[in-house]
């Protein structure tokens, strides 16, 4: 006779439910490691979008050097385009020519687009929408520097997310004198 027994049922049963578990345990962990990298992603993109904002008051202020016509080394960062002194602004990679005033970072101006050449720019007509939102600050100026303040933000399943850079920019042709 065959003495061989099969396994029960309890056995059969505690297995699949040990396996699913596992499985269970597995794909959790596959979820939250993307959801990881698409925010890391994200905060490098929102890092250096707030860089950028800083390189291209500085590069205003380096023009406004250069310019022979130029009177002053903060014009368009301090007193606005135009003169309407704005302390908040939104600036791209074209230039002083296309400084907008905005009231805050939720304002339509702020928001960011990437156009046809992979650019991040403000211009909204044909260019496709991206998650983040730049806004330029000016807190405090003088004779000697003015301090800017760069945010970036972004919402991210279901969370808003900012990344803030300040710095002084400073008039240094003034302190050389």
């Amino acid at each position: 006779m065959n003495n061989q027994r099969g396994f029960g049922l309890i056995e059969v049963t505690v297995s699949i439910y040990i396996l699913t578990m596992g499985l269970f345990g597995l794909m959790s962990l596959l979820h939250q490691s993307l959801k990881a990298q698409d925010i890391n992603k994200n905060s490098i993109v929102a890092a250096q979008l707030a860089q950028e904002g800083i390189e291209l008051v500085r590069n205003v202020r380096d023009n406004n050097w250069l310019d022979p016509d130029s009177s002053d080394w903060k014009i368009d960062i301090v007193d606005g385009k135009g003169g309407d002194a704005n302390q908040a602004f939104a600036i791209d990679y074209r230039g002083r020519d296309n400084i907008q005033p905005v009231s805050s970072i939720d304002d339509e101006n702020s928001k960011l687009y990437i156009d046809v050449d992979n650019f991040y720019t403000h211009d909204s007509s044909s260019n496709s929408p991206t998650l983040f939102s730049r806004i330029i600050e000016k807190i405090n100026s003088n004779n000697e520097y003015v301090e800017i303040i760069s945010t970036v933000k972004w919402s991210e399943r279901g969370a808003d997310h900012d990344y803030v850079v300040a710095t002084k920019l400073y008039n240094w042709r003034f302190a050389s004198r």
